[in-house]
């Protein structure tokens, strides 16, 4: 019933525009003609000018823990979190027969190495998101932040007390190993409900990076509302967007229009639907490409209309609130949730869940302060962000933003990492997107053109990817020598392993 459509539409843009609220505030040829379709003006492009690779060419071109008992497989996985304080609370003994473990607040300790964070970045305010960035130590242990991207570079004007018609992040997604990303942009008007409905004159336009960041495209730009909530399995950005089938009078003008929200994957524009007509609100994707439903009275089902969390997360009889963060480990055998432990009382504890593939509950652990997007690291470590008001000490940054931390389940403590910083005037961090894993070799001395990633470490060798300059490659630890010029095996963020010229990586 459209009643019960607008009830979860509502419910979903609800959720968004809290999410709002807070952020707001390859190439054979030998030539490339020009700009491929799409792609975006005023910043970084994926157009390539020339290559650059082994021998004379210079064509045209385009720290482990104990070990923790569950058994919990390695992992990198999307951040898609929401945010939330501390709360004192004391933890529950159990959750559903699961014991409650508690993890405390440990020393400081530097990021791990050959990991980078994907992140979210604000200046002074943090609730203002101005664009994604890349933090990690290089070889020499020296702190490097790469700005990735901005509303500038992609050839917007970002929103502001002096320019109020500009344009603002509505949403951020990224794959599990951080080499593909989308972003998601209001470009004109207000995308956010004016009444019952959606603003009229709202313009959306949604971004694409398949490099780990570093050349965007643009997907897909429509009139209304729009945010990308995902990445799917094959790099397409999942995205919800407002469906105008109606419309919502004020004063006898028309002002919105909308009756629900539908969601589809670009750039196919394949259609998402709900396992039901209605009674469903924003689904999210498990490492298989299946779709997970929120329903309106909280529960999470699978697209054949069953539940797929256990007992222990019956929205009926609620020991858990849990939050809107699911995230799963390379095989899609274990997740990670977050929560608050329901107490009559009043404010409950924070709670970080692990769920095995089926939906039961593994393990449950207490937590001092607000997680946010946790991401496995490996079997027994974590990377997350928490609050700066969790009665931290700060190093001098007037930043109010989150702070990145390294957890270990093996050993119960949360270590907040103090290098490199990212807590800086300029950097300050939202929340962790991704992370990338290494060693790395990153593109250089290119003249802003691509590196060839050949199939063999020859200069003649046929091309496999050719990556622009700044993306991290993975080292693959291999070397070899030929006529005078060094190779290195590397591997793209999309995926394919060969050979490039060493002349043009640091590592």
């Amino acid at each position: 019933p459209a009643g019960t459509q607008m009830r979860a539409a509502a419910l979903a843009v609800a959720v968004v525009a809290a999410f709002v609220g807070v952020m707001y505030l390859r190439f054979a040829s030998d030539s490339v003609p020009g700009p491929p379709p799409g792609a975006v003006a005023g910043g970084p492009q994926c157009v390539v000018f020339r290559n650059v690779s082994g021998g004379d060419e210079n064509e045209p071109q385009a720290t482990c823990g104990p070990t923790l008992e569950s058994r919990v497989a390695p992992v990198s996985t999307v951040w898609a979190g929401s945010i939330g304080k501390p709360t004192p609370a004391a933890p529950p003994d159990s959750v559903r027969g699961v014991k409650v473990l508690p993890l405390e607040m440990g020393a400081p300790t530097e990021m791990p190495p050959y990991v980078a964070l994907i992140v979210q970045t604000c200046m002074g305010e943090c609730g203002n998101t101005p664009g994604i960035a890349r933090v990690y130590r290089d070889s020499q242990g020296n702190a490097r932040t790469d700005p990735l991207v901005s509303l500038p570079s992609l050839g917007l004007s970002p929103k502001s007390s002096s320019d109020p018609t500009g344009a603002y992040f509505t949403g951020f997604a990224a794959d599990p190993d951080g080499s593909a990303l989308a972003v998601s942009v209001c470009v004109h008007g207000s995308c956010a409900f004016a009444g019952n409905g959606a603003e009229l004159g709202a313009e959306s336009a949604i971004f694409r990076s398949l490099d780990g960041g570093v050349t965007w495209s643009e997907l897909d730009r429509q009139v209304g509302i729009a945010w990308v909530i995902g990445m799917s399995p094959g790099r397409e950005a999942l995205v919800a967007n407002v469906v105008n089938d109606g419309q919502v009078t004020l004063g006898g003008d028309v002002v919105a229009g909308v009756t629900r929200i539908g969601y589809k994957a670009l750039p196919g524009g394949e259609e998402l639907l709900p396992p039901v007509e209605s009674g469903y609100t924003q689904p999210f994707l498990a490492p298989d490409g299946d779709a997970l439903w929120h329903t309106d009275d909280g529960a999470v089902v699978r697209m054949d209309g069953t539940q797929w969390l256990g007992a222990w997360a019956d929205p009926r009889n609620p020991q858990v609130a849990l939050q809107w963060s699911y995230t799963f480990d390379s095989t899609g055998n274990h997740g990670l949730v977050t929560g608050i432990a329901v107490n009559p009382m009043g404010s409950g504890a924070n709670l970080l869940l692990i769920v095995r593939r089926d939906g039961s509950l593994e393990l449950a652990f207490s937590t001092p302060t607000f997680i946010v997007g946790p991401i496995w690291l490996d079997e027994t470590h974590l990377l997350s962000t928490i609050p700066w008001n969790s009665g931290l000490p700060r190093s001098g940054t007037t930043n109010r933003g989150y702070l990145p931390v390294l957890i270990d389940l093996g050993a119960g403590l949360i270590h907040p990492i103090s290098h490199p910083s990212t807590d800086s005037p300029s950097v300050g961090i939202n929340g962790i997107i991704a992370v990338q894993q290494g060693p790395f070799a990153r593109v250089v001395h290119t003249d802003n053109t691509c590196l060839n990633v050949r199939a063999e470490p020859l200069p003649s060798a046929g091309i496999l990817d050719c990556a622009a300059e700044g993306v991290l490659l993975r080292d693959l630890g291999q070397a070899t020598d030929f006529a005078g010029s060094n190779w290195l095996q590397v591997a793209t963020p999309a995926g394919a392993e060969g050979w490039a010229s060493a002349q043009y990586l640091e590592r």
